[in-house]
């Protein structure tokens, strides 16, 4: 059974998947502006993020305020709350490019953090393409997976409400809701009608819909209901009803699923061969746009099902997330080990 790193290799370990990943972003953010080191650049989805963060430091409406389609953004409305502004607002002294890079890195840096000081068997995490497309995207999936990691920073749950949620309901604590309630607080402060500007243009969002009306057969994901009990079951429900998009990154919090290194691994495995298949069979390689309602299918088949086995495989028995097993034992061997340590 592997054991956790020192905190001076966790740290030295994080820091180098902090530059890997704030590297993808300004390669990235280059490749989308058409010259080398050009950092004149939006950053990917963060964009939306940092011009948030920037009109809160003005005092103005963001929601009034927008994002521009030159440069681009996927819509001309504002889609997140307030509280995702708050937290990108130390961003937003820098260019555009330059704090998706940084918000990238520091992203990365603390999942990885997160991950090793609960021991290396979830690190093919960072090898998924659900990470691949949240780094190359400015996304907030790594940070709040890491937040869920770290009670300490479960705060961060209230910047992307409904990724947020899910991971609530893997490891409720009173803790967390004081500390997204801080938050809360503190972005009501600085604009008090942002929760009715907001909902006004996330409610017109065409992308953003429950998983369960992705596709025909993603209904048969309310199955984990029958192990209610487990926090990884909780977690699948609540991801397969909350609204999101299918673009892969927000399905990131899925690796919290696995209790095994195996599991890690094979749903990291899974992953790739959802993406090629999606290359293989629906991606107009002539225009080379990239539809987000064609991904529906196949995350569902590649990411959710077989998570979804992972859970109706284990016994409906109420379980610390903690308890997860890196050595791939059997739950039954597992449980018989930690008694014989309390034991001892």
């Amino acid at each position: 059974m592997s054991s956790p790193l020192a905190t001076n290799r966790q740290i030295g370990a994080a820091l180098l998947v902090a530059l890997a990943a704030g590297a993808l972003s300004v390669w990235m953010s280059t490749w989308r502006g058409g010259h080398l080191l050009n950092f004149r650049t939006t950053g990917g989805d963060f964009y939306q993020n940092w011009l948030l963060g920037r009109a809160l430091w003005s005092g103005a409406n963001p929601y009034r305020v927008g994002c521009p389609l030159s440069p681009p953004c996927a819509d001309n409305l504002q889609f997140y709350p307030a509280t995702a502004g708050v937290v990108a607002m130390p961003f937003a002294f820098f260019h555009a490019g330059r704090a998706a890079a940084l918000f990238v890195a520091c992203s990365a840096g603390l999942l990885a953090f997160a991950i090793l000081r609960s021991g290396s068997w979830r690190l093919p995490m960072l090898l998924s393409w659900p990470f691949f497309v949240a780094v190359a995207n400015g996304q907030w999936a790594p940070l709040l997976v890491a937040a869920a990691l770290l009670p300490s920073a479960q705060w961060l749950f209230a910047v992307k409400p409904q990724l947020g949620l899910a991971l609530f309901a893997w490891r409720p604590s009173w803790r967390a809701v004081r500390l997204v309630l801080v938050l809360l607080a503190v972005s009501l402060i600085l604009r008090p009608s942002w929760p009715l500007d907001w909902w006004a243009s996330a409610r017109l969002n065409a992308y953003v819909r429950s998983p369960l009306r992705w596709t025909w057969f993603a209904p048969m994901l309310l199955l984990a209901v029958i192990r209610w009990r487990t926090p990884e079951a909780r977690l699948l429900l609540a991801m397969a009803i909350l609204p999101q998009t299918p673009f892969a990154y927000d399905q990131l919090a899925l690796w919290l699923i696995p209790r095994t290194h195996r599991e890690v691994l094979n749903l990291t495995w899974f992953s790739w061969a959802t993406f090629g298949a999606w290359l293989a069979f629906t991606f107009d390689w002539h225009s080379g746009m990239v539809f987000l309602t064609t991904w529906a299918p196949y995350v569902i088949t590649g990411l959710y099902v077989p998570c979804l086995v992972m859970v109706l495989r284990r016994p409906n028995v109420a379980a610390s997330p903690d308890n997860a097993n890196p050595c791939g034992a059997s739950h039954r061997e597992f449980s018989a080990r930690k008694t014989a340590a309390r034991v001892t």
